[in-house]
C-alpha cells in the first residue's frame, strides 16, 4: 500500500476488559542519539527507524496460545501472555473493522492463528463475527484436526484461505522437531486429500514451510508441483529465534540454518516459484495481536508488545509496535496473502 497517512482509528471499550495484564518481557532498542543505541528491559517503545501506517491489508491474529503440538522452532509460545474472552476477541475484531477500508474498497482480512486456531473452541464464532463486521477471514494450521476428521467444521466454508505448515513430509524428521500429535505425523497422502475437499469448497489454500537445519537438505518439489494446480502461494521462511519463546536465549538457539543452507533450499525449489523470506525480511513486516490483546513485533529478537488495544485504542497501540511497510511490501503483504 502506498497511503503514508495514518487515520485515528476508534476503540471499542468492552465492559468486561480485564485491568491486569502481565509486564512486557521486551528488550528495546532505543534510538540515544544519532550513532549510539542502548538496551532498555521493558521499555514498550519501538526503533524509530521502522515506518508506521494505517493498519495494513492482513492482521495476524494470534488469538490463542494453545496447541496440539510442540514444535521446537516455533515463535508463539506465548507462555507469557494470558488469553482474552469470547467479547474482548470480539470487540478486537469490531475494532479492525471500524478502520476504514483499503484503496480500492478490498476488505482487510483477518489471519486467525495461534497456537493452534482449530483446537480452540472459539474459531468458529471469530471467523462469523470477521464475516459479519465486513472483513475477510484465513487461519494458518497445522493441519492436523483438518485432516483427521471426517468432516471439515462449518466456518471453513466461510474461510478465504487456508494456510498449512508443511515443513517436511519424513515422518522421521517431524517427530524430530515436535510437529506430531502424540507421535502420530500427517502424510502427503493425507495433505492431498485436504486439499481436494478445500478446493470443492473453493477455498484457497496456501502452504507456509519454514526452513531449519533440520529439514535444509530435504526436497518437496515433486509434492508442491502436485499441488500447484490449487495452490494460491507457497512460502518458504527461515526459521527465526524469538527470545522466551523458542529459545532459552540467542546464544542457545539452534533450529536455525545458514544463509547459505537456506538459499540452496530455495534455489533447489525454484521450479515450485516459492515466496521467499528470510529473517531479516519478516521481522517487522507483519501486523501481529497476541492472545491477551496487545500488537508485538519481533525486531529485537524478543516479543515487544504494545499497551492492550481494548484499553488504548487500536491506532495508539499499533504506534508503540515496529512496523515496516516497506518490508511489508517486499513480501508481498499488499496482496492481502
Amino acid at each position: 500500500m502506498s497511503n503514508k497517512t495514518s487515520e485515528p482509528v476508534m476503540a471499542v471499550m468492552p465492559s468486561d476488559i480485564a485491568t491486569a495484564h502481565r509486564p512486557s518481557k521486551c528488550c528495546v532498542l532505543i534510538k540515544k542519539d544519532s550513532s549510539d543505541l542502548v538496551e532498555r528491559r521493558g521499555v514498550q517503545a519501538s526503533p524509530p527507524e521502522f515506518k508506521r501506517n494505517l493498519l495494513p491489508e492482513t492482521v495476524n491474529y494470534h488469538f490463542t496460545s494453545t496447541c496440539n503440538m510442540r514444535c521446537k522452532f516455533c515463535f508463539a509460545d506465548f507462555c507469557d501472555c494470558r488469553e482474552s474472552s469470547l467479547s474482548q476477541h470480539k470487540d478486537i475484531i469490531r475494532s479492525i473493522a471500524s478502520v476504514r477500508p483499503m484503496p480500492g474498497g478490498m476488505p482487510r482480512r483477518i489471519n486467525f492463528v495461534g497456537g493452534e486456531p482449530t483446537v480452540n473452541p472459539l474459531l468458529g464464532e471469530l471467523v462469523a463475527e470477521a464475516i459479519k463486521c465486513g472483513l475477510r477471514a484465513s487461519i494458518v494450521t497445522n493441519g492436523y484436526k483438518l485432516v483427521r476428521s471426517t468432516a471439515l467444521p462449518d466456518y471453513v466454508r466461510h474461510l478465504d484461505i487456508v494456510g498449512v505448515s508443511i515443513d517436511s513430509l519424513n515422518s522421521e524428521t517431524n517427530r524430530s522437531t515436535g510437529r506430531t500429535v502424540n507421535g502420530q505425523t500427517l502424510s502427503a497422502e493425507e495433505w492431498l486429500r485436504l486439499f481436494d475437499k478445500l478446493a470443492a469448497l473453493g477455498v484457497k489454500i496456501k502452504i507456509n514451510t519454514v526452513v531449519g537445519d533440520f529439514n535444509c537438505r530435504e526436497n518437496l518439489l515433486a509434492f508442491i508441483l502436485k499441488v500447484k494446480p490449487n495452490l494460491l502461494r507457497w512460502k518458504v521462511l527461515q526459521a527465526m529465534p524469538v527470545e522466551g519463546q523458542n529459545c532459552d536465549s540467542l546464544d542457545m538457539w539452534n533450529q536455525g540454518v545458514t544463509a547459505e543452507r537456506f538459499n540452496e533450499f530455495v534455489k533447489r525449489h525454484r521450479l515450485a516459484d516459492p515466496v521467499v523470506e528470510g529473517e531479516s525480511l519478516m521481522r517487522g513486516s507483519y501486523v501481529m495481536i497476541s492472545p491477551d490483546g496487545r500488537f508485538f513485533d519481533s525486531t529485537t529478537g524478543q516479543h515487544c508488545y504494545s499497551s492492550p488495544i481494548l484499553t488504548v485504542g487500536l491506532d495508539a497501540a499499533l504506534s508503540e509496535i515496529s512496523f515496516d511497510e516497506d518490508k511489508f511490501q517486499a513480501r508481498g503483504g499488499h496482496s492481502g496473502l
